[in-house]
């Protein structure tokens, strides 16, 4: 049974790392590969956690402030930052909490995250 776990690991463990080295769009999925590189690591699987620092830098150049981040180079905004970034970065923290101890960006997104409902009604000045 054991040796049936450990290829059953091994094949996770390959069919993910699969995402190294993959051209990507430069918007949210840089969050894919720091994702992914994370789980490997906390699995105990074979993870580039190099690459997957170089795509978090890359995420945290596209924040703009009051939890809004855009999806591209420039001020690319949509409403789906909630799932796209948000999201992703809230389970980042829980598979790693100690990932990037000097970020504010957990503490900059919950602005946003409250902000949700001013998508459908008036709010305060809360947008980008």
């Amino acid at each position: 049974m054991a040796t049936v776990l450990a290829r059953r690991e091994a094949q996770v463990c390959s069919y993910l790392s699969q995402v190294n080295g993959k051209p990507i769009y430069d918007n949210n999925y840089h969050l894919f590969i720091t994702f992914i590189n994370v789980v490997l690591d906390k699995l105990g699987c074979p993870a580039d956690l190099g690459l997957a620092h170089q795509h978090y830098a890359r995420i945290k150049q596209f924040y703009r402030g009051n939890g809004w981040f855009s999806d591209s180079p420039g001020n690319v905004f949509d409403y789906y930052n909630a799932w796209g970034f948000h999201y992703q970065l809230y389970w980042l923290q829980q598979v790693d909490p100690k990932w990037d101890p000097s970020s504010s960006l957990r503490e900059k997104t919950i602005r946003r995250i409250l902000s949700i409902p001013c998508q459908y009604h008036r709010c305060s000045n809360l947008g980008p």
